[in-house]
């Protein structure tokens, strides 16, 4: 075990010097700084003194305080702006979890792209999904190309590290027969709900966090969305500045949400409980979709593994016979992707399509359903006739 030694100069300063073995003999370190001696014998005692000193050749000075990923990340994520209190404590939990121990530790000078890709692997071999690993590897290389930009580092080591890639689950596109198949087992309290999110592509922190007054010429204004707080859920600003938006509505759903809203203060959320509180999501999975797509699918509401009951609202509904039955089982979000593939499907170009679905960047609605835009599906045909003309 190291330990430091001080002692004080005839000019009055204090000298720290951190004493340790290396090779069977007596070494040492000394500087100005405290801080920097502390650190300094923690890393010797944590890595051994031959990759300390290795550590100590790579900082800027002999006495720089050899901030660790832990101090520099704390400080960093206290200072950022324009995100939400629980993204910031959200942040705080991921650096200080077990999966950022291998390098939390470690003075910023210490990171380098080898300790990066250990680290990557490292998670991977642990059996992490290839989202968690990019959801913490996005985090660390924001907070390291800040200290390179700040002089600390030269580079960002996490700049390009080549990360695991998953199985994204498949988006599900309803017909508008299928629709109707599903919305024919869907409770009627819920009915509008569900028809919102197929038609109009609102997230469901959106549409749950309408209020009545939000509805009017036969329109929807998104102005607000839940998020999620210490306390539970509170409303805040939608995901992205381009979700604030205001949404034309078809008029069958337009009549049946100004129903729903007759008599109620303009406060009221629009949708709620049979009870009268939030829609939130994990209930209403639990106890209407998860039951609604079974019986969709020609099973009985109830999951036999499950002892999570169904809403009282799906007593005495029964599954759908086997020629009516779906061949697919929808998640709650691919009502949003049923209804980006059905303003496609009528002619809506690209950037429309990005207005109701309140995307920051049409290329992220590109990237997402521009495949289903009728050219390009005719190009490839048309590419594809081409190529087998030539190969008779």
């Amino acid at each position: 075990m190291s330990s430091i030694r001080h002692r004080r100069r005839s000019d009055g300063s204090v000298s720290h010097t951190v004493l340790f073995r290396t090779g069977g003999r007596q070494s040492s370190a000394t500087f100005d700084d405290l801080d920097a001696a502390e650190r300094f014998r923690r890393l010797v005692d944590q890595l051994g003194p031959e990759q300390a000193l290795a550590i100590l050749d790579r900082a800027p000075a002999s006495d720089a305080p050899l901030a660790t990923l832990a101090d520099f990340a704390a400080s960093y994520i206290d200072a950022l702006t324009g995100i939400e209190a629980s993204t910031r404590r959200r942040y705080h939990r991921m650096i200080a979890s077990p999966a950022f121990a291998p390098l939390s530790c470690l003075p910023l000078v210490a990171i380098d792209v080898d300790a990066v890709r250990a680290w990557v692997n490292g998670q991977e071999d642990d059996g992490a999904a290839p989202k968690t690993i990019a959801n913490r590897h996005g985090l660390l290389s924001a907070i390291l190309a800040d200290a390179a930009r700040r002089g600390i580092i030269p580079t960002n080591p996490a700049d390009g590290t080549r990360l695991p890639r998953g199985m994204k689950a498949e988006m599900v596109f309803l017909t508008p027969e299928q629709f109707h198949t599903l919305r024919s087992v869907v409770p009627d309290h819920y009915r509008p709900l569900i028809t919102l999110l197929a038609s109009a592509g609102l997230r469901w922190s959106e549409a749950t966090a309408l209020q009545v007054g939000d509805l009017a010429d036969g329109a929807v204004t998104v102005t607000k969305a839940w998020k999620k707080a210490p306390s539970g859920f509170r409303l805040g600003p939608p995901k992205t500045r381009r979700a604030n938006r205001t949404v034309s509505l078809a008029p069958d759903l337009a009549d049946a949400l100004t129903a729903t809203a007759r008599g109620r203060s303009r406060t009221d959320l629009l949708f709620t409980t049979p009870s009268g509180t939030p829609v939130r999501h994990n209930v209403f999975f639990q106890h209407v979709w998860a039951p609604v797509t079974r019986l969709a699918s020609g099973r009985p509401a109830q999951d036999p593994v499950s002892r999570r009951r169904p809403t009282s609202l799906l007593d005495g509904v029964k599954p759908l016979p086997k020629g009516q039955a779906l061949d697919v089982r929808p998640r709650i979000h691919d009502l949003r992707h049923t209804a980006a593939s059905w303003m496609i499907a009528a002619g809506l170009d690209l950037v429309t399509v990005q207005y109701m679905l309140g995307h920051e960047s049409v290329t992220t609605t590109a990237d997402l359903y521009g495949h289903l835009l009728p050219e390009r599906r005719r190009a490839a045909a048309d590419a594809m006739a081409t190529m087998l003309a030539r190969a008779q």
